[in-house]
């Protein structure tokens, strides 16, 4: 039976991600941004001045291919710029631009709203516990 549960459980988070992608997919059709993970990544880069590129790859979890392939995509369509890190020579950093800013501003609440659809029926209780319970399987807390 625990293989079951552990197979219906990791069943339902792919089924969830999935669902989670089609709810975001209107939205994404009417941007300058083609992903969620492109989505996150301006985010990240509005609350922060820069990043280096395999720093923000790493904190999405992605392969350095696909994520050098977001960072592409921002590039070409202006909403990031890189420049060379000061600190170490072979390392490049990006930070968002005025555009990327703006395009996260129009985003920001459409994405925001199909987020709040999304959880809508979790109580605020729900939502905090099954928060932790993903740090937990994501493995960011001890124990």
């Amino acid at each position: 039976h625990a293989a079951h549960d552990d197979l219906l459980i990791a069943f339902k988070l792919m089924y969830l991600h999935k669902e989670l992608k089609k709810h975001t997919k209107s939205v994404l059709a009417e941007c300058n941004v083609s992903s969620i993970d492109e989505y996150s990544f301006l985010l990240h880069l509005n609350a922060q001045e820069s990043f280096r590129k395999m720093e923000i790859i790493a904190l999405h979890n992605l392969e350095a291919p696909t994520g050098i392939e977001v960072i592409k995509r921002l590039l070409r369509n202006e909403l990031i710029t890189e420049f060379a890190d000061q600190e170490d020579r072979r390392a490049k950093r990006i930070k968002i631009t005025a555009r990327g800013k703006k395009e996260l501003s129009i985003m920001k609440p459409k994405i925001d709203s199909v987020f709040a659809e999304f959880t809508a029926p979790l109580t605020l209780h729900e939502k905090v516990h099954l928060s932790g319970i993903f740090d937990k399987l994501s493995g960011q807390v001890n124990g």
